[in-house]
């Protein structure tokens, strides 16, 4: 008589873990969803949203997958997430499966929040590329402004310097004058 509810209370307590719901993951370049959008480092991942005493629970668990062949296919419990897209040198968190670190990334954005998953689901997303601009660049596509207005003050402290030198005879005002420049150059940024 005792095994009973002890089977039954042993297959309700298991019912959370055996509805795992299939999530696909789907990102288009086109609003008419003809053009999958494909990056081979991409990672999809949810992130759920834990309410305790009707508070958010920051104690955060996230299923994650490759984005591989324009989709990303998750297994997750019922619940609430928030739909994440991340690229380059991650560093997963083996306790919570979220990333401790991204290094190198283009992309870490989330896609959707509160996203409720009580079944199988498709979620289709649209990535907007016409807004990646390549960055500025001059001189033969090697050097930016910025590295241009560095070796120009490069060339200016050289030029004091050697002015210093030559007028004073003198090789510890060279090098005060030197560090004064360096100073004043990484206090402008340049």
């Amino acid at each position: 008589m005792i095994r009973k509810p002890i089977i039954i209370l042993s297959i309700l307590l298991l019912l959370p873990l055996i509805q795992a719901h299939t999530v696909t993951l789907k990102l288009y370049t086109d609003l008419q969803k003809t053009q999958v959008y494909s990056n081979e480092f991409l990672w999809a991942y949810l992130q759920n949203k834990t309410f305790v005493g009707g508070e958010l629970s920051y104690n955060v668990t996230c299923y994650n997958a490759k984005y591989t062949g324009g989709q990303a296919l998750l297994t997750v419990p019922e619940g609430y997430y928030d739909v994440l897209f991340v690229d380059g040198a991650i560093s997963w968190n083996n306790n919570t499966n979220c990333p401790d670190r991204v290094d190198n990334y283009n992309i870490w954005a989330t896609a959707q929040s509160n996203v409720l998953i009580n079944g199988d689901k498709t979620l289709d997303y649209f990535v907007n590329t016409t807004l990646i601009a390549p960055p500025r660049q001059y001189f033969w596509n090697i050097l930016s402004f910025r590295a241009i207005i560095s070796i120009i003050t490069w060339i200016l402290i050289g030029a004091l310097c050697f002015l210093v030198a030559w007028k004073t005879n003198s090789g510890l005002a060279v090098a005060i004058i030197f560090i004064i420049c360096i100073i004043i150059k990484l206090l402008l940024g340049v």
